[in-house]
């Protein structure tokens, strides 16, 4: 069975039912709710990299009930998908690549070089990547201020 984001995201090939709830996600905007190893990060990365690459204008927003569950997811679509670390929006020398920031309200989390702050290099603003992975709590707070 050949999977039509496999080419993008150079991952492993999506199972029927991950790729019909893929092109779904790419439609509308979608709850995506599956049992434990059914594939949910598969077919979220494979989301964030189609709309990464299809749509320039798109911000993703991934949401993680836990900061050390935003780390994790994080982390994830960092390794999966063809983003940047916030720290690599070098003004100078930018990465080319879409960047990624984490938010969360839990101390002592660590970003992927040992960071302590996801805004760094990208101006203290979250909302300037065009990935951002949060904590529903910390979404909502960093919406109103």
């Amino acid at each position: 069975f050949q999977d039509p984001l496999a080419s993008m995201t150079g991952q492993v090939s999506l199972r029927p039912y991950q790729i019909q709830a893929a092109e779904a996600a790419q439609a509308s905007n979608r709850l995506l709710v599956l049992p434990t190893n059914a594939g949910k990060t598969f077919v979220s990365t494979s989301v964030i990299d189609w709309f990464l690459a299809n749509d320039l204008d798109r911000k993703v927003v991934f949401l993680a009930p836990t900061g050390p569950l935003v780390e994790q997811q994080a982390s994830v679509i960092f390794n999966r998908c063809n983003v940047a670390d916030g720290d690599d929006m070098d003004h100078l020398n930018p990465d080319p690549r879409p960047s990624l920031c984490f938010i969360h309200g839990q101390q002592g989390g660590n970003k992927f070089h040992a960071k302590e702050d996801c805004t760094d290099g990208i101006d203290g603003n979250p909302w300037n990547a065009r990935v951002v992975v949060a904590t529903p709590e910390m979404l909502l707070k960093k919406l109103i201020h």
